[in-house]
């Protein structure tokens, strides 16, 4: 893939864990190893970021877990996959947002699995955008609530394997 060095969420998480096990587990498990990826492309809505969408997210996220299961071995197993995501499908008016969000989960549960071996189901981690939208485009009720936002709650009250980790408050 393309892969451009930035910094992301990605290190506060890498620290929270390190930090988590060091304290809890390494007595009981002994080393360990954490790789994180991100393959997001800022501005970009679902159909982008989606498996056959119009972008290469997902073949690129797809190509590093490829390459974390060479780096580590038979250890390898993806625990999660986050997702900082809503703010461009809100503006273009996205219907049923929260499907295609529960679409996408299944289908990184069912490839990374292929990938890494592992049996567990794969969770989201759903980061809610902000729930407070307005767009000079969009005068109508929508910009005192977001539709998003209120679809991505639902999708963790619903769905067993979406996780909402925090709303944005921007």
């Amino acid at each position: 893939g393309n892969f451009i060095s930035r910094e992301t969420h990605h290190s506060a998480l890498a620290n929270y864990l390190t930090e988590l096990i060091d304290a809890q587990f390494v007595r009981t498990i002994g080393t360990y190893q954490s790789l994180q990826s991100a393959s997001g492309v800022g501005g970009k809505g679902i159909d982008f970021i989606k498996k056959n969408g119009s972008g290469n997210s997902y073949g690129d996220s797809l190509e590093m877990a490829t390459d974390a299961k060479a780096i580590l071995g038979a250890t390898y197993q993806a625990l999660g996959i986050t997702l900082v995501h809503g703010e461009s499908d809100e503006r273009d008016n996205i219907l049923n947002y929260d499907n295609q969000v529960a679409t996408l989960r299944q289908d990184y549960d069912i490839d990374f699995r292929a990938i890494s071996g592992q049996t567990g189901k794969i969770p989201i981690f759903l980061n809610q955008m902000n729930g407070y939208w307005h767009s000079l485009a969009v005068e109508d009720a929508r910009k005192a609530r977001g539709v998003i936002p209120m679809q991505q709650l639902a999708l963790a009250v619903d769905n067993p394997y979406v996780f909402m980790i925090g709303p944005s408050y921007q």
